[in-house]
């Protein structure tokens, strides 16, 4: 079971069953030719970039039902085409909530990428009601998830601007300060006690 460092909700890899681990990894290898690349990555890139977004999602998953017993479907369908872009956000009563994983690339540690790091969102990418950022380290077995933040905050506060999308390629980011996103913990209990209204 994850914890609590803080305000920040830490989960290792090994805490997912094996099978949901083989679920994703099959997973990535079947859509890689089948989905929309809006990063024109290496096969082999495109192939662990879908492992750990999902990988993401399934801990963030996990986070919601431990700590707060709600259990959340995650969208393993394959859409045929590269035109075909899925949608993998997750509604919570009545918010449309994204997952944005960063990787510590440089293994420099936790602390100091949360210090500088960003919520990053593809600039063909909506901002949607809630952003919620992952930290993971770079041999993909341990997760952050430490900030979140409303759709209105962060639309006030973006800016634009790249960053390195592997092979010496860099695009172009919706981007935002970690440090002016709240506590996942306050976020989830705000949204839980106050459906969104329409």
């Amino acid at each position: 079971m994850g914890k609590w460092i803080d305000d920040i909700y830490y989960v290792e890899r090994h805490e997912l069953p094996s099978s949901v681990l083989e679920k994703i990894d099959d997973f990535a290898k079947k859509v890689t030719n089948e989905t929309y690349d809006r990063f024109s990555y290496s096969y082999e890139h495109r192939v662990e970039t879908i492992r750990i977004g999902k990988l993401a999602e399934e801990v963030f998953a996990k986070f919601m039902l431990d700590e707060y017993n709600v259990n959340l479907e995650i969208n393993y369908d394959i859409y045929e085409g590269i035109e075909n872009v899925d949608e993998d956000d997750f509604f919570v009563n009545g918010y449309k909530i994204d997952i944005k994983s960063s990787k510590d690339t440089k293994q420099e540690g936790f602390t100091n990428c949360f210090s500088y790091f960003n919520f990053p969102v593809p600039w063909d990418q909506e901002i949607k009601d809630i952003t919620i950022s992952i930290i993971y380290s770079f041999d993909l077995t341990k997760f952050w998830i430490c900030r979140a933040i409303s759709k209105r905050k962060y639309i006030q506060n973006q800016h634009y601007g790249k960053l390195p999308v592997g092979g010496g390629v860099y695009k172009a980011f919706h981007l935002c300060k970690l440090s002016l996103g709240i506590s996942p913990k306050v976020m989830i209990e705000y949204i839980l006690e106050n459906p969104k209204k329409i």
